[in-house]
């Protein structure tokens, strides 16, 4: 999360999707970064389609 946090704050206008499937690693970040609107946590299973019908319908990474 240190990571997720340094890059928040060099990029202050970007917004991020976290996801995971473990119920324990959602509700650390959720509690991480609930002040955080930027930050959207979501529950999904990447190895089964269709993952991508989600919060912006695909992954971009940099």
């Amino acid at each position: 999360m240190t990571t997720l946090r340094e890059g928040l704050r060099a990029f202050p206008s970007v917004e991020v999707v976290a996801v995971d499937i473990d119920p324990l690693l959602l509700d650390l970040a959720r509690d991480a970064f609930a002040a955080d609107e930027r930050v959207e946590v979501v529950s999904r299973q990447l190895a089964e389609p269709p993952w991508t019908d989600g919060p912006g319908g695909g992954v971009t990474t940099c």
